[in-house]
């Protein structure tokens, strides 16, 4: 009995399942997360077979309907070069759209950009230190880390773009902390 539990959770764990009908449909009529499921499951080939070009076309529709989630995913992918061309302009807006609406990764992502994982052009400390002011409050399994890169980032911020970071980071949680209310 037990191998057979155990053989019909192997297929069923193993086995590709369908994407439901409802889900392309609800995608095709415009539905901003159903546009996303549809990217993630041609991303992941989840439901689908992986298809780069079929997971971009879905993401691209989501966040034309301004979809966080789909914002972040593209977001990443044009960061890393993973089946588009690489484009850290293209990541910074999809990153401070999907931010600013709240979606913790981004926020996260955004701020790790910004502080040192973005080209020079693109690094922006003081706001870094304010996404990660964000990250911190609203998300405190996170806090030690992101206290550590505050406490290495205020040995080498000047006095006055310390007092900016904090004063934007104070703006930025009440703005964009996912329990505040704007």
């Amino acid at each position: 009995m037990i191998k057979q539990i155990l053989a019909l959770f192997i297929v069923l764990t193993t086995s590709a399942y369908a994407v439901p009908e409802d889900l392309e449909s609800d995608a095709n009529a415009g539905n901003p997360e159903s546009q996303y499921l549809m990217g993630f499951s041609y991303e992941r080939g989840q439901g689908n077979p992986v298809d780069p070009a079929k997971a971009v076309y879905w993401y691209e529709k989501a966040i034309v309907n301004n979809y966080p989630a789909a914002q972040y995913r593209l977001g990443l992918m044009y960061a890393t070069g993973t089946w588009v061309k690489q484009d850290f302009t293209k990541t910074a807006e999809l990153f401070a759209a999907a931010a600013k609406q709240k979606y913790p990764a981004a926020q996260a992502d955004y701020a790790m950009f910004l502080i040192g994982l973005a080209p020079p052009e693109y690094k922006n400390p003081i706001e870094g230190y304010a996404w990660l002011t964000v990250v911190m409050t609203s998300h405190p399994g996170f806090s030690e880390d992101v206290i550590n890169i505050m406490q290495q980032m205020d040995s080498y911020l000047s006095a006055a773009d310390l007092i900016a970071a904090k004063e934007l980071g104070a703006e930025y949680v009440v703005a964009y902390s996912p329990e505040k209310s704007q």
